[in-house]
């Protein structure tokens, strides 16, 4: 017994466990699959290669021209409004590192007891900090400002 895949009009429909002989699915394409030829089911087939479907959790469709799996209108839709989530919480844990990296060089700044290399440091992050607020999450991919360096 060896697994096939049954396809369908191009794509993938089941996976079995058969013997390979009769004619049990004789209307179908049927490709046996090994440890090299994997499937599963969804997947595109075209000229006996399987082209596997992503897994991202985006809508797409098989382009038999191109071979490959693009984003439909939905799933391009569906992955910006996830990559700009996914922006718009990096920001936000971003400032409130930055605000707790800061906060007791703005202590030691109003009881006038910061030093120096401090008081420079406390500028370079409040300059970040303001590179941090002005970033458009919704203009993507987004570019990050470099963290500034913290000596002991």
């Amino acid at each position: 017994m060896a697994k096939y895949a049954i396809v369908v009009n191009g794509r993938v429909t089941n996976i079995v466990q058969w013997d390979g002989t009769g004619n049990v699915f004789e209307s179908n394409t049927v490709i046996e699959l090994t440890d090299s030829v994997t499937a599963n089911i969804g997947d595109a087939v075209a000229s006996g290669v399987v082209y596997e479907k992503p897994t991202d959790g985006f809508e797409y469709t098989f382009n038999d021209t191109s071979l490959s799996w693009e984003l439909t209108a939905a799933g391009q839709s569906a992955k910006t409004s996830t990559e700009i989530a996914a922006a718009t919480t990096t920001k936000t844990a971003l400032l409130e590192s930055a605000q707790s990296t800061i906060s007791l060089w703005q202590s030691e700044l109003l009881l006038g007891t910061i030093s120096d290399s401090d008081k420079s440091l406390l500028t370079n992050w409040i300059a970040y900090i303001k590179q941090l607020q002005a970033i458009d999450t919704t203009s993507l991919p987004v570019t990050w400002p470099a963290v500034p360096g913290v000596s002991d």
